[in-house]
């Protein structure tokens, strides 16, 4: 196939890391340094460390011979070595002092991948005042560079795919990579491509890994960093992401590898996120139409739109028959649902759409709720009863943490009684009596006109009545009363009103 140059993003400190085999590419923290992110080693020991190395003589527990550095990052510095009992040449990432937990996080995250597309760890170990993980040496070049070389539109798909299959083993093994960007992604010299630099992976669970903290990461504002421009928006807050978020990253590399342009622009989070809730543009005629389709599914501004996991979206692109039927998000402002015993009709109109056309000031935390809401309706409608009251929680969790009364708290409280109405047609009879007395407590704080607090009493008192209906046989339970008096965040949520006879 005829080679065509490539237009992509000039290179930037970041590509000046892989003068030889980078193994690990800079750290760069989403949220620019915040919490959880080393502290800079004092000069003296990075002096002492770098002058043993300029005279030759570094030995790492009498093993490890250190020859070079090949890159430096946030968390610490990138080298190579020779191994003199083993007799090879590995890679030694020296992990500055501070926060040692980050460096056990990504030693325990390699450890538990094993796949030709993702670096391999050897070892980790603590010498002296710092700590270090031994990785294979990749002799290539990134991303970038590599594009720079102008590579057929066949072969960047190529190599792309090996880096999704490199995520999805990583998706399998119960971890989030976080931070796929076009430095984390080693061409290497014998044809193969790598991911790199699981700094900021997690557990799938949301929970840390073991001995390890979890910290919040957010997007920097500093586009140059790499990430801004491949962060997920449901990463826009403290949210917790999944494997759609690492889908999406990876398709806006793969658009930018094809295309030569990122498809989203703005160098902010309000900016950036506006640019997603439009789309991308149209990529060039030389990207086949089933990719051009995978990609835009891909890139949908809610997870609930994206391929369902990596290997999805990899088999979409490279079989465009075979491509798995996509999931139709409802388009709520149109959908009636009919409450089972006669509460009425209610209409639910797309909070995503609502929260996207808002002209109020960009709110990270908000636009993450709503993101959360609307993937909360389309469990709904696949009659996901639990996966739905899951993701609700959480996005009533996010709006507690804004001002009571502000615009998007009351949007979200409009958006309550819908929600219960849903779940009483899907046979939900407790949980949505509960949202009932939820939807009273959002209404009044929002100042809701007379007829709407009438109309929600009405409910509440109609689905109490229906749920005691079906509790006359069973014994007594002794319920806490509704509303706890905190909403701090990260409560349950699961609010009861107490039975009166």
């Amino acid at each position: 196939m005829l080679r065509r140059p490539r237009v992509g993003p000039k290179p930037g400190v970041e590509d000046l890391w892989y003068t030889r085999d980078a193994v690990v590419g800079p750290l760069h923290p989403i949220d620019g340094g915040g919490d959880g992110v080393p502290s800079p080693a004092p000069p003296s020991d990075v002096e002492r460390f770098e002058a043993q190395l300029a005279s030759g003589s570094l030995v790492i527990d009498h093993r490890f011979e250190v020859r070079a550095r090949i890159g430096q990052g946030t968390t610490g510095s990138v080298y190579e070595a020779f191994d003199r009992t083993l007799d090879r040449l590995v890679a030694i990432k020296v992990f500055e002092p501070g926060h040692p937990e980050v460096a056990a996080r990504e030693a325990q995250t390699l450890a538990r991948i094993r796949h030709r597309n993702v670096v391999a760890i050897h070892d980790y170990s603590i010498a002296s005042n710092y700590r270090y993980l031994v990785l294979e040496l990749l002799v290539g070049r990134d991303l970038r560079r590599w594009l720079n070389e102008g590579p057929s539109v066949d072969e960047i798909l190529a190599r792309l795919v090996e880096a999704g299959r490199g995520l999805a083993a990583a998706h399998a093994a119960g971890l989030i990579h976080r931070d796929f960007k076009p430095s984390n992604l080693i061409l290497t010299n014998e044809g193969r491509a790598v991911v790199i630099d699981f700094g900021l992976a997690r557990s799938r669970s949301s929970r840390p890994l073991a001995g390890t903290s979890d910290s919040v990461v957010r997007p920097s504002r500093d586009s140059s960093s790499g990430s801004l421009a491949y962060v997920a928006p449901e990463s826009f807050a403290e949210d917790d992401s999944d494997a759609r978020s690492d889908q999406f990253a990876f398709c806006v590399v793969l658009w930018e590898a094809l295309t030569g342009e990122n498809p989203f622009s703005g160098d902010d989070p309000e900016a950036r996120h506006q640019s997603i809730v439009r789309g991308p543009g149209q990529p060039d005629a030389t990207v086949p139409n089933h990719v051009a389709r995978a990609l835009r599914r891909g890139l949908s501004l809610a997870p609930s739109d994206r391929f369902a996991s990596m290997t999805e979206l990899l088999e979409a692109i490279e079989h465009p028959l075979r491509r798995a039927p996509r999931r139709r998000r409802p388009l709520l402002a149109a959908v009636v649902v009919v409450v089972t015993f006669a509460l009425g009709l209610g209409l639910a109109p797309d909070p995503l759409i609502e929260q996207a056309v808002s002209d109020e000031p960009f709110n990270p935390r908000s636009t993450a709720a709503f993101i959360r809401l609307d993937t909360a309706y389309v469990k709904l409608a696949a009659k996901d009863t639990a996966g739905a009251k899951a993701e609700f929680d959480k996005v009533t969790s996010l709006i507690l943490k804004l001002e009571e009364a502000s615009p998007p708290y009351c949007r979200f409280a409009a958006q309550i009684e819908g929600f219960a109405d849903g779940l009483l047609a899907a046979g939900d009879l407790p949980m949505g009596r509960i949202l009932y007395t939820r939807a009273l407590k959002f209404a009044k704080d929002c100042d809701a006109p007379a007829q709407d607090i009438e109309r929600l009493e009405g409910k509440k008192q109609s689905s109490r009545e229906a749920f005691l209906a079906t509790k006359r046989h069973e014994p007594e339970q002794c319920l806490p009363p509704p509303f706890a008096q905190s909403y701090e965040a990260g409560e349950s949520f699961q609010w009861t009103d107490v039975p009166t006879r």
